[in-house]
């Protein structure tokens, strides 16, 4: 009898854990199958959703920098919607996808990207749509990924969107983009052409991104050099050409960037560098040609950051530019500091921005100073 219990003990011992056992590896089996049905339904073909919204509080000590009106030196404080992007991509098939993008602002959306792509060779593809200027790094990047809340001045300016024809490709460290767009004129044939080469000289560039947030501790090195021309800004008396160059370092915590570019006879930046109310210059046919100057003008900027913990970066900026004013014709010139201190929560996707900003001008209608607390949520 006692045998008896002994063994019907000892079955029950062996049997619990293999009961236990085989429940756990059923668990495990629908984890795994919910995680691929997941990741299937990522991958599937069909429009993915997705975008941004950006909000932050400003003050500012005058010139209504903030919510627009005639200079003044009264100190302006309140909160300001500064983007609000949807974004709408997908995979057809074929080698061939599309993105459509929009603005939304006083309680209209404006139409940003609206462009197909495809597989042209190896290495090279197509796009055709409403799409970027190729020309700075920095106009590139998306307003979500950037160190600040604003662009530099110059990415501003150059963050425009045309409808055309780009080709665009990559050999061994090689990036090239060359783009035939409307233009200003919208309608003739004289088009706007740009033409941007980059080189990533050390480890595996530096993406689209500021700053060292997500860089690795390798170093990276990209620089590249643009040209592009508007055909239809020779017919008012200007040059229509602009030449371009930047350089964009990540090592470790540490980043650093530089661009710069000359632009031809009356096609400065206008009288607004940098933008003051949180929005972004444009240049192409986002916007009208203002004015001649009689010679060639530089405009140039250099940004540094740090990493100092694993989820705060501090970045200052120096900018300098020469500034079109369509009235009396002159060509102030323009300095800009910007300090800011990043918070990610969530990398680029989830962050706190507090940001100052100062200006000096000859142009005194130029000049403000500004703090800035920004908030980005996005996916």
């Amino acid at each position: 009898m006692r045998k008896l219990v002994y063994s019907a003990v000892a079955l029950t011992l062996v049997s619990v854990p293999g009961f236990a056992s085989e429940n756990e590896w059923s668990s495990l089996d629908q984890e795994i199958n919910n995680l691929s049905s997941s990741l299937s339904a990522q991958n599937a073909p069909g429009p993915k959703l997705g975008g941004f919204i950006r909000t932050s509080f400003r003050y500012s000590t005058d010139q209504d920098a903030l919510f627009g009106g005639p200079p003044n030196n009264e100190d302006e404080s309140g909160f300001k919607l500064d983007k609000v992007r949807i974004e709408i991509t997908g995979d057809a098939g074929q080698d061939y996808s599309y993105k459509v993008s929009f603005e939304l602002k006083s309680g209209t959306a404006s139409l940003r990207d609206a462009y197909a792509s495809w597989k042209v060779a190896d290495n090279v593809k197509g796009t055709m749509g409403r799409f970027k200027k190729p020309v700075l790094h920095s106009a590139m990047i998306s307003d979500k990924n950037l160190l600040f809340t604003e662009r530099t001045a110059l990415g501003g300016f150059l963050d425009a969107r045309d409808t055309g024809l780009m080709f665009s490709g990559t050999f061994e460290t090689i990036e090239w983009s060359l783009a035939a767009q409307n233009g200003l004129d919208q309608k003739e044939n004289k088009m706007n052409y740009a033409l941007r080469v980059a080189a990533n000289l050390m480890g595996t560039g530096v993406g689209k991104v500021e700053g060292a947030y997500g860089a690795g501790q390798e170093t990276n090195l990209t620089v590249g050099i643009a040209w592009s021309e508007d055909k239809a800004i020779s017919q008012q008396g200007g040059d229509g050409s602009m030449y371009g160059g930047d350089f964009m370092l990540t090592s470790g915590p540490f980043s650093l960037a530089a661009e710069a570019v000359v632009f031809g006879k009356g096609d400065a930046l206008n009288g607004s560098f940098p933008a003051k109310d949180g929005g972004d210059l444009h240049f192409g046919s986002d916007n009208t040609f203002v004015s001649v100057d009689p010679a060639d003008n530089t405009s140039w900027d250099v940004t540094g950051s740090y990493m100092f913990t694993e989820q705060y970066e501090a970045a200052i900026r120096y900018e300098s530019a020469q500034a079109n004013t369509p009235t009396a014709g002159t060509d102030p010139s323009v300095t800009a500091i910007s300090a800011a201190i990043n918070r990610y929560v969530q990398g680029h996707d989830i962050k706190w921005t507090l940001q100052y900003l100062a200006t000096s001008s000859d142009d005194t209608t130029n000049e403000i100073a500004e703090w800035t607390l920004g908030l980005t949520v996005g996916i």
